[in-house]
């Protein structure tokens, strides 16, 4: 199990995690956000994923996001039963990790799905 270690915005304290919450998979689609740091305000900036669970989201990104911030995001999957459509889920959450990835940055995000859309994220299984 790998071991993972976390730091709340502002809290000095590391929290100790062993393995994962919820199975990652690997992804690459659009994702538009917004993030409310404590200096800046980003609006309808674009990123790609790298790979989404349920409960996390890692992803590319030309913007400077801070850790703590509160970040909203859209994520379009394309539809697999559908060809030429996408598929719209809205989360909110919190950055864990900023990590610089050449021109990039790697944004890591605890997130949690809008509760009518919890059922539809379930179409990642598909994905695979």
């Amino acid at each position: 199990m790998q071991q993972l270690k976390t730091r709340s915005a502002g809290d000095s304290k590391s929290i100790m995690h062993y393995g994962r919450v919820s199975r990652r998979y690997p992804l690459k689609e659009l994702v538009i956000f917004s993030c409310k740091g404590e200096d800046a305000l980003l609006s309808a900036v674009t990123g790609f994923t790298e790979n989404i669970s349920t409960t996390g989201i890692a992803f590319l990104t030309e913007a400077a996001v801070q850790v703590g911030s509160y970040i909203s995001l859209n994520l379009h999957l394309r539809s697999v039963t559908n060809k030429g459509k996408t598929i719209l889920l809205q989360a909110e959450g919190t950055v864990l990790r900023v990590e610089p990835a050449g021109r990039q940055n790697r944004i890591a995000a605890e997130i949690r799905l809008q509760d009518d859309l919890e059922e539809g994220f379930a179409v990642l299984n598909t994905i695979q």
